[in-house]
């Protein structure tokens, strides 16, 4: 079920269908719930895939902007925002509520000193980051280890 649904991307209508095919009657919300227990089984392997991600030598990056209509306490609007790192031979979206510099540090692993605004890569770490002129991108390539590759 899982290589149906995250593999082959396929939609849980359609996977309740080809098995209502095969003679296994099965209601939505039953698979869903079975892909929600299943979560804690593909949490360490989605977070592999996010610190191989961040270690990538080349990253291509964007956001866009992502409507959510749930109402999130402390959020004003219904405006998020979908972020895609793409590396080698990884991809890590993130839905995050703003469009700020934060979700980038948080990805690549830049620390940040809060007393002095101060940014730093992990020793010997270089990056080429692939994106458009976003003012966030121009931040981080003044950081010696970060190049842009503007689009």
């Amino acid at each position: 079920m899982l290589v149906e649904k995250f593999v082959l991307a396929r939609p849980t209508h359609r996977i309740v269908a080809a098995l209502a095919h095969d003679g296994l009657d099965l209601a939505e919300g039953t698979l869903a719930g079975v892909f929600a227990a299943c979560s804690d089984l593909v949490g360490p392997l989605a977070a592999a895939i996010g610190d191989r991600n961040a270690a990538a030598a080349h990253l291509h990056v964007d956001e866009t902007r992502w409507q959510e209509f749930a109402a999130v306490e402390g959020k004003d609007s219904h405006r998020w925002w979908c972020w895609v790192f793409v590396g080698p031979d990884t991809t890590v979206f993130r839905i995050a509520p703003s469009r700020s510099l934060k979700v980038l540090t948080e990805q690549l692993g830049i620390d940040t000193d809060p007393d002095t605004d101060t940014l730093t890569l992990p020793e010997g770490r270089q990056v080429l980051l692939s994106s458009d002129f976003y003012v966030v991108y121009q931040i981080l390539g003044r950081l010696d280890g970060v190049d842009n590759l503007w689009c």
